[in-house]
């Protein structure tokens, strides 16, 4: 760690996080102390996929480097900085991550306008209870690691575009029918009407995957239909032909709100000088005919 410098440790939370500076005078943490404030139940694994998914863009805003850890030896450490932070919180799905988000630019502003309250007396208190911390963390990790290496962990829940596309879907198709007949259907009830469908279309039985997802993730309990269709891609594909099919049946259209941005200004601003430019032909033309004319 010859070319950071640790500035403070801050508490978010119960959760202490050390602000290192590099020699580009940039702000990092650690992607262990981001996922732990961000109150994932495995912080490494969680950042490092959410890393995986957008690595064009946290591959140039993250460093990885030697950092002594609480056993006086040094790992290799991935550290963000203040850019990378940022993107991480709007990727995250925890109802923190605005939160984590904004508490980290206040700090990073502080240090940047010299109010940080004594930062360099704080940090012998701070270490003491990170370790403290850490040395309890272990413990408890240890503890579990050889259940926990026997079985296949559950699927991360995080933010499913497909889910939330289809979920609007669904809202339309129940909208119309308790609109344009007696029923009163709920939801939950719109979304298993097109399941039955889909298997009657397929042949198929949603159920064994059903029975084939609790297998594979060791599950007591029934896992939600949509998360099953969505792990299988060949049943998602088969569900999302269903509902669209039904949609247009019906002559359904699933508007989503969506906010003007610059491109929809430069088309537009291009669409009307298109516009101009052939009324501005279309005149000069007639007034040329005229001219022939007469």
């Amino acid at each position: 760690m010859t070319n950071l410098k640790l500035i403070t440790t801050e508490k978010f939370g119960e959760v202490d996080c050390n602000f290192y500076r590099n020699m580009n005078d940039d702000m990092l943490l650690t992607r262990e102390q981001i996922g732990t404030a961000l109150e994932y139940s495995n912080p490494q694994k969680a950042i490092d996929n959410i890393h995986k998914r957008h690595r064009d863009r946290l591959d140039n805003l993250s460093v990885t480097l030697k950092l002594r850890a609480t056993d006086g030896k040094e790992y290799d450490t991935t550290l963000y900085s203040e850019r990378g932070i940022m993107e991480i919180c709007r990727w995250s799905n925890k109802s923190n991550a605005n939160r984590f988000m904004d508490w980290v630019w206040d700090i990073v502003e502080k240090y940047r306008n010299d109010e940080l309250n004594n930062p360099n007396m704080q940090q012998f208190s701070s270490i003491l209870s990170y370790l403290t911390t850490t040395l309890s963390n272990m413990n408890d990790r240890l503890g579990k690691l050889e259940e926990d290496s026997t079985k296949k962990s559950l699927p991360e829940k995080k933010y499913s575009r497909w889910k939330t596309k289809t979920f609007e879907k669904l809202k339309a198709l129940l909208s119309y029918t308790n609109a344009n007949s007696d029923q009163n259907l709920k939801l939950s009830q719109v979304m298993h009407l097109v399941i039955k469908e889909t298997e009657d279309t397929y042949d198929i039985d949603i159920s064994d995957y059903a029975e084939m997802y609790k297998e594979e993730f060791s599950l007591e309990s029934n896992p939600y239909a949509l998360d099953v269709i969505n792990h299988y891609k060949n049943i998602r594909d088969m569900f999302t032909l269903t509902l669209d099919s039904t949609m247009e049946r019906l002559h359904i259209q699933n508007k989503r709100d969506r906010t003007e941005n610059i491109f929809d200004v430069l088309a537009a601003r291009l669409e009307k000088e298109d516009n101009n430019a052939t009324k501005s032909n279309i005149t000069s033309i007639t007034t040329n005919v005229k001219k022939y004319l007469s």
